[in-house]
């Protein structure tokens, strides 16, 4: 199927405890990890939509749509991504967490490439695991998953299970990402030593 407009959900508003402040604006390569998500973008159509915690918090990159969480739902990514495809103008949107700076452009035009008429969401697996945060999103699927948070879903994967998802296994994946350096989640700075390794191991291989 040819998608064509795609807008970007870029989720920065966790309060990221275990990084010890707030992690958009770390600087890793150069640029801040929230603007090295958006650089990984690839030419297309569509808005930035840029999800905080709440208003008044520091926008960390510029972005065409500025939206916050629900605080009357629970924390957690879930309601962030309800938050900011109710805010996208295309069909589709990629869904990114802040804090994967190792993003590949080559992994999002995956996604764009693999979506079906149907497909809720398109998400890639990485080390036995679903990526939900690095995933290309029917905007549809908002309801859907707002449907899932009342009925007391908490977790964005467990929402998804409700839906229709087509799910790209990791050999699909190393095919553009051999190192998986896109799905590096960085949680503490010393995961930034480990971004640096993959990165490093996959600029040098032939």
């Amino acid at each position: 199927m040819s998608v064509e407009a795609v807008d970007t959900v870029l989720l920065a508003g966790g309060l990221s405890q275990r990084f010890g402040r707030p992690k958009a604006g770390a600087v890793w390569r150069g640029s801040t990890l929230a603007a090295r998500v958006l650089a990984a973008r690839p030419a297309c159509p569509g808005r930035t939509v840029l999800v905080l915690r709440a208003e008044g918090d520091p926008q960390p990159v510029a972005a065409d749509v500025v939206t916050w969480d629900d605080p009357a739902d629970p924390p957690g990514p879930l309601r962030g991504v309800i938050a900011g495809l109710r805010a996208c103008n295309a069909e589709w949107a990629w869904v990114t967490a802040c804090d994967l700076p190792g993003l590949t452009p080559a992994v999002l035009t995956l996604l764009r490439a693999e979506a079906r008429p149907g497909d809720a969401a398109v998400v890639p697996e990485w080390d036995g695991r679903e990526q939900p945060l690095c995933a290309l999103y029917a905007v549809s699927a908002a309801e859907g998953l707002a449907a899932a948070l009342a009925d007391g879903e908490r977790s964005l994967a467990g929402a998804l299970k409700r839906l229709s998802v087509r799910r790209l296994p990791q050999e699909r994946i190393r095919s553009v990402d051999p190192a998986g350096t896109s799905f590096v989640n960085v949680n503490r700075p010393e995961d930034l030593a480990l971004l640096e390794q993959k990165a490093d191991r996959q600029e040098n291989d032939p």
